[in-house]
């Protein structure tokens, strides 16, 4: 608490995500403007003397105005590259928030991921629910559960059906839902102790994403574990 004026208790502002990205954005476009002037400054400050000489050479002006020419489309050609990479950063981080693209989902589970950091998972499971609850399921807020209750302290069943939610969510991209079949696969495989299972997964990742790293992957999982039970059969 702190003591507001008049000596009146006042909690603390919560933080407000969208305020923080527009706030984000605004510095963005400043520093874009600013990039936009400092090309504009160079410009003048290379053409405005050139074009002096220029004006003086004579007989050599035309080779005077092709120097300029070069150090106009020089200095554009930096001033392009600068915009660039200021834009594909944007760009870059936008797809990191949201690999599918779309919209950026609801956000606000930093409360619930701090209240289970301190090991009371009921709490943070509710205020997870209540997330739920007003935005709906989104791939943020399962995924965050499911994780919390993944660990060696949680629930490995619960944490199976929070994956499983998971791959349904409107929201699920297709990393998403590989994602997902990959931790169910741990959790198959690990404390649920459900090999079959486990087999089934990954059988749902060589139909789902054929052709990938990981399809080859689960593919010759899935032959080891053939191979073992035939050996400890046989």
């Amino acid at each position: 608490m702190r003591s507001g004026p008049g000596g009146v208790g006042a909690a603390e502002m919560p933080f407000d995500e969208a305020l923080f990205d527009q706030q984000v954005a605004r510095e963005r476009a400043r520093r874009r403007r600013d990039l936009i002037l400092g090309v504009v400054a160079i410009l003048l400050l290379l053409l405005v003397p050139l074009l002096g000489v220029a004006s003086f050479a004579g007989s050599e002006s035309r080779q005077l105005m092709r120097l300029v020419g070069m150090v106009i489309a020089g200095v554009l050609f930096i001033g392009g590259v600068l915009w660039l990479v200021t834009s594909t950063g944007e760009m870059v981080t936008k797809a990191l928030m949201d690999p599918g693209g779309g919209p950026r989902g609801p956000t606000g589970t930093s409360l619930a991921e701090s209240i289970a950091m301190t090991g009371n998972f009921e709490e943070a499971s509710a205020q997870f629910e209540a997330l739920r609850a007003e935005q709906g399921d989104t791939v943020a807020t399962l995924r965050a559960e499911a994780e919390m209750y993944a660990g060696p302290a949680g629930n490995a069943e619960r944490a199976k059906e929070l994956f499983q939610r998971m791959r349904r969510a409107p929201d699920c991209t297709r990393p998403d839902e590989l994602y997902a079949t990959h931790r169910l696969v741990d959790l198959y495989f690990g404390p649920l102790g459900e090999p079959d299972r486990a087999l089934t997964e990954l059988r749902r990742i060589v139909e789902r994403f054929p052709e990938t790293r990981d399809a080859e992957g689960a593919a010759q999982a899935i032959e080891r574990h053939r191979a073992l039970r035939e050996q400890q059969g046989g």
